[in-house]
């Protein structure tokens, strides 16, 4: 007697219908067929029947199983394997974390999180889904957002086949602000830099400052009694009264500090220097500046910032050394003391292609360190100018993560 084989099922005709705990598989039936039989990956039979649907429970969220669903006549002789491919679908993303909060805006850390079988993942804020991002997505930023609010977010995994039941819970709580003339915050250095626009600032267009006046950091001592009378009401009031406690910063005048005034570039070199605690004790590097003159106050900051690398010029000639320092200069030099080595993730702000290619990393590394933020409508706005009260909130927080 001759054995025959029958004719395999049809593919067009098996419909997998996957759910969280089991699969579904239907297909439609072959007349000279008396049975059927489901064998995995490894050959191995796990279903045999007459007719469908075939219902294999439980199956695991994420896992990709491979099938072979074969016919097999009343000769016993089996038809050709026909595939039955599919993927659980995915479990909650175990794993996410909070990796940054800010004002007015929080970070999460994705890198970690249980992406088995996953295709992309699902935000929920407050249980209104507010974005999807694919599973190759290290991070996801919710921006916009209030200060000292607290959301609670959800996180759940999908694919083709569904998405996951249960969701990673995270909550979080966005910094506080206080602003200029009081309200919230603590004093601590947690202030945000706000800065105002650059068309708002002095000098925006790039030109060296006109002042000649050398008294722009007139030292004031170093004792508990200094009082400016011009930051009582000034957000970085606390922060601006310890470091000139501590001789970090000196005021424009015996009882003045100008906390609005923009902040040059070389009074942040010296306000780093004095407040970082930088080595003098390095290789000494030569310099070709004509607007630089180690003899004026600036001269022994300047010479360590320098000869640290802490600087840099404009040229080989020029320092510019009255010009107001921008957001992402002074993110620069911070970050050059710091040693910085981050990833130049501009996606943490709308305006993040502004950011000049020789600071992205620095503004990242410190954004993520809490050290600068951004504004509530989610810029960074790079080319902004620093006043002297930002400052010295930069140079407090930097001081702070230092001595953690």
């Amino acid at each position: 007697m001759v054995t025959t084989k029958t004719l395999p099922v049809n593919p067009d005709d098996i419909i997998i219908n996957v759910k969280h705990d089991k699969v579904e598989i239907e297909f439609s039936l072959i007349d000279e067929a008396k049975e059927y039989v489901l064998l995995d990956e490894h050959g191995t039979e796990i279903w045999r029947g007459s007719e469908g649907p075939i219902v294999i429970s439980p199956i695991i969220p994420g896992k990709e199983y491979d099938y072979d669903l074969v016919a097999i006549n009343d000769q016993g002789a089996a038809s050709d394997p026909r595939k039955v491919d599919f993927t659980g679908i995915p479990g909650a993303p175990e794993g996410v974390i909070v990796s940054i909060i800010l004002e007015f805006s929080i970070g999460f850390d994705l890198s970690n999180a249980n992406k088995k079988g996953a295709e992309s993942i699902q935000v929920y804020r407050d249980g209104k889904e507010i974005g999807k991002v694919s599973v190759t997505d290290k991070e996801f930023f919710d921006k916009k957002l209030k200060d000292g609010t607290k959301y609670y977010y959800e996180f759940k995994a999908s694919n083709s086949y569904g998405i996951s039941k249960d969701s990673k819970k995270v909550d979080a709580t966005t910094l506080p602000v206080r602003t200029q003339g009081g309200g919230s915050g603590s004093g601590n250095g947690s202030d945000p830099i706000k800065v105002p626009d650059s068309n708002d600032a002095q000098n925006t267009g790039g030109e060296e400052s006109t002042d000649s006046n050398d008294t722009t950091n007139v030292p004031v001592g170093n004792n508990e009694d200094i009082i400016f009378v011009d930051i009582e009401k000034n957000f970085a009031r606390d922060q601006i009264a310890d470091l000139a406690n501590r001789g970090i910063l000196k005021g424009t005048s015996a009882n003045k500090f100008e906390p609005d005034r923009a902040i040059t570039r070389m009074e942040f070199v010296s306000m780093i220097v004095r407040a970082l605690d930088i080595s003098s004790d390095v290789d000494e590097k030569p310099f070709e500046f004509d607007d630089i003159d180690l003899e004026k106050w600036y001269g022994p900051e300047f010479k360590i910032a320098w000869d640290n690398e802490v600087t840099h010029g404009f040229s080989n000639k020029k320092y510019r050394p009255n010009n107001l320092i921008t957001r992402e200069q002074a993110s620069k030099m911070l970050g050059n003391v710091m040693n910085i080595q981050n990833d130049a993730n501009v996606e943490l702000f709308s305006d993040g292609f502004n950011i000049a290619d020789w600071a992205k990393s620095e503004v990242t590394g410190l954004t993520r360190m809490q050290l600068v933020t951004g504004y509530p409508d989610g810029t960074f706005r790079p080319k902004s100018n620093l006043t002297r009260a930002e400052g010295a909130v930069l140079i407090y927080r930097s001081m702070s993560n230092k001595n953690k």
